[in-house]
């Protein structure tokens, strides 16, 4: 069995903590390596235990969680966070994205769903609920014309666009379309580029639009 991946949740409510403790230890491939109550014990615990990925209740009382995050990535860079919350004001999406968080998940998704965020984001993926989703795709600036500028994508740029909006890692593209991670990134560019995308979330966001991925 491959290793497991290392989780640390941070939440003030010692409920949501154990429920989601629960969930992740009953799957064979992660582990919760610790849990904290508030920011700064959870940013003392990403430095201490170095996880791959942080669950990080937003609201919580005392330091910013989005302070936390940046914290946390720059103490333990290969770190990646995902932001949890009961909410998804457009506030909370701008921070989240400012302090490169790598998902987005709203506290009202399945169970399934924070464990697939999990993985994903493990993977070198973004993952974000569709709330979030439906924020980011009302606050658009990208007007019809983008579905024009599709046409100018090639077979193989149409999948790597769509990959790249499931949240698929470079890696795990390049395996499935058999070529390597610099032509996966050629491809990438050359989407982001023609659609005038500026990054994964845009990309994202495209593809929920145009009906590419599910919301």
């Amino acid at each position: 069995m491959s290793e497991r991946t290392m989780v640390l949740l941070v939440d003030d409510h010692t409920l949501v903590r154990e429920v989601c403790a629960r969930l992740i230890e009953g799957e064979p491939d992660l582990r919760v390596i610790a849990q904290a109550a508030d920011a700064e014990a959870g940013v003392e615990a990403a430095e201490q235990h170095r996880p791959d990925v942080v669950l990080l209740d937003i609201d919580m009382p005392g330091g910013s969680a989005f302070d936390a995050a940046q914290r946390i990535v720059e103490l333990s860079p290969e770190t990646r966070v995902i932001f949890l919350s009961a909410y998804a004001y457009d506030r909370y999406i701008d921070e989240a994205i400012g302090a490169d968080a790598a998902g987005f998940i709203t506290k009202d998704v399945s169970p399934e769903r924070v464990l697939d965020a999990v993985r994903q984001v493990a993977a070198g993926g973004m993952a974000y609920s569709p709330k979030v989703m439906d924020r980011l795709m009302d606050r658009s600036g990208e007007g019809p014309g983008g579905a024009t500028r599709a046409n100018t994508l090639t077979r193989r740029e149409r999948e790597v666009l769509t990959m790249i909006g499931e949240g698929c890692a470079k890696k795990v593209i390049s395996e499935r379309l058999g070529v390597s991670i610099k032509t996966v990134e050629k491809h990438a560019a050359n989407v982001m580029r023609k659609l005038g995308l500026n990054d994964r979330v845009a990309i994202c966001r495209y593809c929920v639009r145009e009906g590419l991925i599910a919301p």
